[in-house]
């Protein structure tokens, strides 16, 4: 399981942003953290792109603190972001029924 967390901001927020970027959440030990990775867009501003890759086991906890991330951005002017699961194909067919 992966999950992706994508902050988007205006340009004039980064500094903010970053200056919360160290108040990250702790994972568990066997969650591998890629990112953040940030990219500019020209008419919508920044965003930062971070990974997380779960393994099996390990949902519970890993979620448990992955939900406090996008926490400690709240209040920055003109933030959004959004937080995806990714499955792998086997245990998607298994969450929607097809086998």
């Amino acid at each position: 399981m992966v999950v992706k967390c994508v902050l988007s901001f205006p340009t004039e927020s980064a500094a903010e942003v970053f200056a919360r970027f160290g108040d990250g959440p702790v994972c568990p030990d066997g969650v591998t953290v890629r990112g953040p990775f940030y990219f500019r867009f020209l008419q919508e501003g920044l965003r930062a792109l971070t990974i997380f890759e779960i393994p099996d086991g390990w949902a519970d906890e890993a979620l448990a603190a992955i939900r406090t991330y996008p926490k400690r951005y709240l209040g920055v002017p003109g933030l959004s972001y959004i937080v995806d699961v990714g499955l792998e194909a086997a245990e998607f067919m298994d969450l929607v029924g097809v086998s």
